[in-house]
């Protein structure tokens, strides 16, 4: 679902701006409770930022289901951002 949301800004594709960033997400009861980017980021704000949204749009899309519902938990999602993918 990230893949599917990805989106790389402009602004990151002019300036030839790449990096990886790692996003975590953490849920309670099955329900999103928190989302942030995991150390530095990838060094720009503004992939930092994308990513950050991208992995909250596909959270919301594809909701917890079956043994994990009920459960805490917390996932770390890498974003990468490459001009030549």
């Amino acid at each position: 679902m990230v893949s599917k949301n990805k989106n790389y800004p402009q602004l990151a594709i002019r300036r030839h701006l790449e990096g990886t960033v790692m996003v975590s997400v953490r849920f309670e009861k099955g329900r999103m409770v928190g989302i942030s980017v995991v150390g530095q980021g990838s060094g720009h704000t503004v992939l930092d930022k994308a990513a950050h949204e991208m992995v909250e749009k596909a959270v919301k899309a594809l909701p917890v289901r079956g043994n994990l519902s009920g459960k805490s938990f917390s996932v770390v999602v890498p974003v990468n951002f490459r001009l030549t993918d």
